[in-house]
């Protein structure tokens, strides 16, 4: 798969949707990179095992927190590839969702002033719940549903919603951290050139 050079943009309609790939998009992934990720989205379709192989190396890739641009451009590199391989868009999507909730990518903030607007007034409305621990939260979620109003029930609806946040969260940071090791770890594995060794560690991988 090959794409303008950095200093370009390239615009292209599809099914009636427009898809833009700025020069700061376009210059995100070298032909290794690039490659990589073609490999990895299409082992997406292949056994449990080696599907959890590519999400790290997509992971890998794009960084557990990339740019807009970098993220944007490795979705489309992903969807690109799955749609040449026939896939249908529910499909590719579902994919690009099991990316996402399996890694520890984080989603960053889009560049378009309205989505920028919108993430603003869910980081306000996470700020009511700042100062609150997991109890607490739990504690007055209970209160309010044990005499339930319309008002109380959708105040109850943000406290779960809160709750449901910070898990994921949560996981994310463990699956952060759980990638940054395997980089660690390939790169200890990397510089070993003791074949005897590197024999011994694998038996005792697969052990």
């Amino acid at each position: 798969m090959s794409y303008p050079k950095p200093h370009s943009m390239e615009i292209v309609m599809k099914n009636s949707t427009t898809v833009v790939k700025t020069a700061d998009m376009l210059a995100q992934f070298d032909e290794h990179e690039n490659a990589q990720l073609v490999s990895a989205t299409l082992a997406m379709d292949e056994g449990e095992d080696t599907i959890a192989e590519a999400i790290a190396t997509i992971a890998l890739v794009l960084g557990t927190k990339p740019s807009w641009a970098r993220y944007s451009m490795g979705r489309i590199v992903f969807v690109e590839t799955l749609e040449n391989a026939g896939k249908t868009e529910d499909a590719i999507k579902s994919k690009w969702k099991r990316v996402c909730q399996d890694s520890a990518i984080t989603i960053p903030e889009s560049d378009d002033p309205e989505a920028k607007r919108k993430a603003e007034q869910r980081a306000k409305a996470r700020a009511v719940f700042a100062q609150k621990s997991d109890s607490d939260l739990q504690t007055e979620m209970a209160h309010l549903l044990a005499n339930p109003t319309l008002a109380k029930l959708e105040s109850a609806k943000k406290i779960s919603k809160e709750l449901a946040t910070r898990q994921k969260d949560l996981g994310k940071s463990a699956k952060s951290e759980l990638v940054e090791l395997r980089k660690q770890v390939k790169a200890e594995i990397d510089s070993i050139e003791d074949m005897e060794l590197l024999a011994d560690l694998l038996a005792q991988l697969r052990s």
